[in-house]
């Protein structure tokens, strides 16, 4: 693959920092460039530095991803969308994106989409894989997550994960090593793009790997005992869906 350029327009520190890490680790074809924080720095970072290839964020103050593709007359460069919103998609072949990539950015999922770029039938590829995010409105449960911690980027196994525990506008993530790594996101935002399968929100505060689960126990209405024999809260709207999931296992 022949070296080029890239850029990050994203609101989220933690997002453009992922990105970065990753092609720098993974993709060293690709130079990262630069990045900026909206829409307007990253029209005049484009002209700037005529980047080949833009991941864009859709969701951001003042003016959202697309905004771009107003006030630019000649899109010389290719885009790759980054959201947490799968209702977008469609919008996005309308402006020949070469892919859109739900948050949290899994690696292969960025190798793909640069790979994509200089593989013939981009088109009809990116097609078939929009068709189905608009059938399902989402994708299935990732099976890694990007975390930019304190310490740098870490890159996690979902499955490696034990339970979640909220802290304010902060979460701390709990894994089977009894590592804990703080996330700048709120747990509801977690939900949103993790919870399926195998982790599930069990409480106000708490997320659970169902799989890390010891006991249930009848204690407070009741509380779930983990491998690691930490007793976490159940909350009674969350009861019946955990028992469904316990059921499968």
């Amino acid at each position: 693959m022949q070296p080029f350029s890239a850029i990050v327009i994203d609101d989220e520190k933690s997002s453009r920092s992922v990105i970065k890490q990753i092609l720098q680790l993974y993709i060293p074809s690709v130079h990262y460039a630069g990045e900026a924080s909206n829409v307007l720095e990253g029209i005049k970072l484009i002209k700037e530095l005529k980047p080949d290839l833009v991941f864009l964020d859709i969701e951001m103050p003042e003016h959202n991803g697309f905004y771009l593709f107003e006030k630019l007359d000649n899109i010389d460069f290719h885009v790759i969308f980054t959201t947490a919103y799968a209702q977008y998609a469609l919008k996005a072949f309308e402006v020949a994106a070469v892919d859109y990539l739900l948050k949290p950015i899994q690696i292969e999922d960025v190798e793909k989409a640069v790979a994509r770029i200089q593989k013939p039938k981009v088109i009809d590829d990116y097609k078939q894989k929009l068709e189905t995010l608009l059938v399902n409105n989402q994708l299935s449960e990732p099976k890694r997550i990007a975390i930019n911690s304190v310490s740098g980027c870490v890159f996690l196994d979902l499955e490696d994960i034990q339970y979640i525990e909220a802290d304010g506008s902060y979460c701390n993530i709990y894994t089977k090593t009894h590592d804990m790594i703080t996330y700048s996101k709120r747990l509801k935002e977690l939900e949103k793009i993790l919870c399926g399968n195998v982790l599930l929100r069990c409480h106000r505060s708490f997320i659970i790997n169902i799989n890390e689960v010891k006991a249930l126990v009848k204690k407070e209405g009741g509380a779930v005992q983990m491998k690691d024999d930490k007793l976490i809260p159940i909350s009674t709207d969350k009861k019946d869906e955990l028992m469904q999931q316990f059921m499968k296992l």
